[in-house]
C-alpha cells in the first residue's frame, strides 16, 4: 500500500492484477418450485400449494373409483370376448381382428389412464408419466385404427349409429392429439386439461353400457327384454357427447374459482356485476 493521499476515504484497496467478484447466492425457500433470489415467499404460493396438497386425497378417491368401474366394465363385457365364440361375437365375427385391435388399444388406455392422470396432476416421477403418456398415446392409435375399420364396416347398414361412433373416433383424436401438442410446447396446464377430456372421452366405453343399464332400469328396452336399436343409436351419441360437456363445465369452473381467488390474493377489485 502506498501512503495516505489527503482527502482520501479509508479503507482497504483492491490488490494489482486481483480480480474481485461478486458472489451471488441463490436460496431456495421451501414450498416453492422454483429458487428466488433475495425474496421472502408469497403467502399465495404457500396457499396454493397447501390446497393441492389438500386436494390429493380428493382425487386419489376420484381416480380409485373410476379404475373401479374400469375393471367392472372389463369384468362384465369385455371378458367373454377372450372365448373367441363366434356366437358371442356375433356379426363381429367377420371383422374380430378389427376389434381386438379396438379393445385392446382402448382397454390399455383406459386402465393406464387413472395412473397417468394421478402423476400428472400432482407432477409425480416425470420419467414414469412420459412413458405411460407414449403408451396412452399408443394405444389411442391403435385403438383408433381398428374403430375407423369397424366405422366404415358399420357405416352402410346403419349410419346413425356408425355416426355416433364416428363423432367420438373424431373426439379422441382431437382431444389427445391437442394435449400432445400443448406437452410439446410446455403448455402444462392445457395439457392437463386436454388429457383429462382426453380419457373422459376414452371412458365412453364404459359410459355406454351404463347409459344402457341406465335406460334398462327406466324400463326402456324391447318387451322380450333385449337391446333396442333406437337405445343403441341414442348410447352411441351420448356415451361421450354427454361426459365430455360435464367435464367442460368442470374445466371452466375450476378457471373461474382460481380467477377469483388469485384476485382476492392480490388485492384486485372483484370486477362482478352487483346489479343497478
Amino acid at each position: 500500500m502506498g501512503p495516505r493521499v489527503p482527502g482520501e476515504s479509508v479503507g482497504p484497496r483492491p490488490l494489482s492484477g486481483v480480480v474481485v467478484r461478486t458472489l451471488n447466492f441463490t436460496v431456495r425457500r421451501p414450498n416453492q418450485a422454483s429458487p428466488v433470489r433475495g425474496e421472502s415467499v408469497s403467502g399465495s404460493a404457500i396457499s396454493r400449494n397447501h390446497a393441492a396438497l389438500r386436494q390429493r386425497p380428493k382425487l386419489a378417491a376420484l381416480l380409485s373409483g373410476v379404475a373401479v368401474v374400469v375393471v367392472w366394465y372389463l369384468w362384465r363385457f369385455v371378458s367373454p370376448y377372450a372365448s373367441v365364440d363366434p356366437a358371442y361375437y356375433d356379426y363381429f365375427w367377420p371383422w374380430r381382428y378389427a376389434l381386438w385391435a379396438h379393445l385392446a388399444g382402448g382397454l390399455t388406455a383406459l386402465l393406464i389412464g387413472p395412473i397417468q392422470l394421478w402423476l400428472g396432476l400432482t407432477r409425480q416421477r416425470p420419467p414414469l408419466h412420459r412413458l405411460f403418456g407414449r403408451l396412452y398415446l399408443g394405444a389411442a392409435v391403435l385403438g383408433l385404427s381398428g374403430a375407423s375399420y369397424l366405422i366404415v364396416k358399420e357405416l352402410p347398414s346403419d349410419w346413425v349409429f356408425a355416426g355416433g361412433l364416428l363423432g367420438l373416433a373424431c373426439a379422441w383424436t382431437l382431444t389427445t392429439g391437442m394435449g400432445y401438442f400443448a406437452i410439446r410446447r410446455r403448455r402444462i396446464q392445457q395439457h392437463q386439461e386436454w388429457m383429462i377430456r382426453s380419457y373422459v372421452v376414452a371412458s365412453a366405453f364404459v359410459f355406454f353400457r351404463v347409459f344402457v343399464d341406465v335406460l334398462h332400469a327406466f324400463g326402456v328396452q324391447s318387451p322380450k327384454g333385449v337391446q333396442t336399436a333406437e337405445e343403441l343409436k341414442l348410447a352411441a351419441w351420448f356415451c361421450w357427447s354427454i361426459p365430455l360437456l360435464v367435464a367442460e363445465v368442470l374445466i371452466q369452473l375450476r378457471h373461474l374459482r382460481s380467477v377469483e381467488g388469485f384476485g382476492s390474493e392480490v388485492g384486485m377489485p372483484n370486477n362482478r356485476w352487483r346489479g343497478p
